[in-house]
């Protein structure tokens, strides 16, 4: 048996993506590069001038980044990180992406996940990234919300108390961007989120969706779909794990039964409205799938991994001098883990963001992708909100078929379309094999073909008569 019950480790990224700072570089003197007041008198080429980024490796890559003013009461400045396509710049689609945690700084995506640098997981060394997303689609970052990464605060109000502040922010950063980037102004705009990224987006993309009018005519937003990567969007349904963990053998019958009550504990709260307190309670049993005794610190995010947070040395590279001139945030602090943006959010953590998705679904392409080896936000628990989502496309979800998803003749996994009847939306589900909760780590080429597939429109049905012979061994 364990020491302490295992219960869901879901839902708080935090508990699981953000890490204390270590080796934090001495600040640079200078302040951090705050664009809102150009941007404002007029001077947008001025600004974008200030953002350009050096290069961090020869010939990589074409990149701009500095403060935008979100709120300017209690001055709240969110640091973005843009970087224009490498190729089909005049028309390539624009993707807003949002880390989860909450509370982990976009340095994570963009040095380990989908940007155009990696590190090398054995020496430490940065270099460029084969599968990165910027190659065909332009790539928008921001340390979001307030009081992540290198984006600060001057009064603790301004912290987000929910994902409707936080759309809210980044709302009013994207209007700025526009601005000084006219170019990127009504291209086609895909906003994505990973864990709690992905209820942010879900947020995010339907303030878009339901914009107030003068920002809807200026033709800016032209939003075209939503990728929620293994996210969190509806925790009562996405709780209890037990039956997984002990169908992969990581718990005994009395450990499932402890995950079970403590999934119904949780859940009761969130009946009760109580979210605090069942926000309370996942951080409180969720450190590991089960109990290091018992298993040796099998990891959530990836139940293959042993003893790894799969963090790869990104904090002490975003701290590193280069890199904090490079990125203009002079004496800016960088938050390692941001507490604090989580405990500004605790009565939100556990809320549901469904019928928004539900809503986008209706209207856009809505694509959630699931790794295959995430015991943090299964598969199997997405699979059954969407199931049961209210959409018009909901009576025929249960019939529509899974096809075997291949890229380059190798099976990357399973997807399944939806469209919703008579009107314009659809929602595909892709479950990504040999990936956990971070797919751009674990298969970064999979990742990037599926948000290539996803922007042209393809079909996930790639197989051929292999995939007919893989649907035949892998039930739906």
């Amino acid at each position: 048996m364990w020491a302490m019950p295992v219960v869901l480790v879901l839902l708080m990224s935090s508990a699981l993506s953000s890490r204390p700072a270590t080796g934090d570089a001495e600040p640079s003197p200078s302040a951090p590069l705050r664009l809102t007041p150009l941007l404002a008198a007029g001077d947008a080429a001025g600004a974008r001038a200030l953002a350009a980024v050096p290069a961090l490796l020869p010939g990589c890559c074409s990149s701009y980044a500095g403060f935008l003013t979100v709120d300017a009461k209690h001055d709240s400045n969110l640091l973005f990180w843009f970087f224009p396509s490498e190729t089909r710049q005049d028309t390539a689609p624009l993707i807003v992406w949002l880390q989860g945690g909450p509370g982990t700084s976009m340095m994570r995506p963009v040095f380990l996940e989908n940007g155009p640098y990696r590190i090398d997981a054995d020496t430490r060394k940065l270099g460029r990234r084969r599968g990165s997303w910027t190659r065909s689609h332009s790539m928008l970052y921001f340390d979001n919300p307030v009081g992540t990464g290198y984006s600060f605060t001057g009064d603790p109000d301004g912290l987000s108390k929910d994902v409707g502040q936080i759309s809210a922010n980044l709302v009013e950063a994207l209007r700025q961007f526009f601005v000084m980037f006219p170019e990127q102004s009504g291209r086609d705009l895909y906003v994505a989120g990973e864990s709690f990224g992905g209820k942010m987006a879900t947020a995010l993309a339907h303030a878009i969706h339901r914009l107030p009018a003068p920002l809807a005519a200026s033709g800016s937003f032209r939003l075209k779909g939503l990728l929620v990567v293994n996210g969190l969007i509806e925790a009562e349904s996405q709780i209890d794990k037990s039956d997984i963990a002990y169908q992969l053998g990581l718990v005994d019958e009395e450990g499932r039964d402890q995950m079970r009550a403590a999934a119904a504990r949780q859940r009761q709260l969130i009946h009760e409205g109580n979210w605090a307190e069942a926000r309370k309670l996942a951080l409180d049993e969720c450190g590991s799938a089960v109990s290091p005794q018992d298993t040796g610190m099998v990891g959530l995010t990836n139940f293959l991994l042993w003893n790894g947070t799969q963090d790869d040395g990104f904090q002490d590279l975003a701290q590193h001098e280069r890199v904090r001139r490079a990125l203009h945030v002079g004496n800016a602090t960088f938050t390692g883990r941001a507490t604090a943006v989580g405990r500004a959010l605790r009565d939100d953590i556990t809320r549901s963001v469904l019928p928004q998705l539900a809503e986008l679904a209706d209207y856009y392409h809505v694509l959630v992708a699931s790794g295959q080896m995430d015991l943090c936000l299964p598969y199997r628990l997405t699979a059954g909100f969407l199931r049961r989502m209210e959409w018009r496309g909901a009576p025929d979800l249960a019939a529509s078929r899974r096809s075997p998803w291949c890229v380059r003749g190798q099976l990357a996994g399973y997807a399944r379309t939806t469209r919703a009847r008579g009107l314009p939306g659809a929602l595909t589900h892709v479950l990504v094999r040999n990936a956990g909760h971070y797919l751009g780590q674990d298969q970064p080429r999979w990742a990037a073909a599926m948000m290539r597939a996803f922007t042209a429109g393809d079909s996930f049905d790639t197989c051929g008569d292999r995939g007919k012979e893989a649907a035949t061994i892998v039930r739906p």
